[in-house]
């Protein structure tokens, strides 16, 4: 599967020397509702048969499509970064988790996803009633961040939602392409 990731120009060099990286669980923001929705994303990567392959790390964050009809990343994804270096991969499927970009921020902001209106009418009923049925009703709603067919309702495809995806590491085989920055937003749509 084609993907994107900018990672530190540090990073590239440490994968180059070592043949793969991963990503410190230090890395990831340390705000209480980015621990949590992390740790609910890890355990669903484990149940997916994609398990952390050493305790202490966060997922890597990868670009599929960055939005509808533009796979790559957006000179804008660099903000932030010091030496930004990115890299188009070749990912096997069994290795990622694929989600829906503008769904995860349900998870992080604890807001519930459903595909149909009914549905979502049964969770925020289950919500407003409290107990320990609106906590679980809450965060199995999160489920639907990975169904990139059916969401909100709304019958889109993959081809059509900004898709993100997490893997436990890079490899350097799995290196197609390093792009540099000057080039980034006059890419080829693929």
């Amino acid at each position: 599967m084609p993907a994107w990731i900018v990672i530190e120009a540090a990073a590239w060099t440490e994968l180059q020397l070592a043949g793969q990286i991963t990503c410190p669980a230090s890395y990831a923001p340390q705000v209480e509702e980015f621990v949590e929705a992390y740790a609910w994303l890890k355990a669903e990567m484990a149940e997916a048969g994609i398990p952390a392959p050493d305790p202490g790390l966060t997922p890597w964050w990868i670009w599929v499509q960055r939005e509808p009809g533009h796979p790559q990343p957006f000179l804008d994804d660099l903000q932030g970064m010091g030496n930004p270096v990115v890299l188009e991969l070749r990912l096997p499927p069994g290795e990622l988790i694929l989600s829906c970009f503008d769904a995860w921020h349900a998870v992080l902001n604890r807001w519930t996803l459903y595909d149909s209106p009914e549905a979502e009418a049964a969770i925020e009923a289950k919500i407003r009633a409290g107990g320990p049925e609106a906590e679980s009703a809450l965060v199995a709603s999160w489920m639907q961040v990975f169904d990139l067919a059916q969401l909100y309702g709304d019958p889109l495809g993959p081809d059509k939602r900004c898709v993100q995806g997490c893997i436990w590491q890079i490899r350097l085989e799995y290196v197609t392409r390093v792009v540099s920055t000057a080039e980034l937003d006059s890419l080829p749509l693929s």
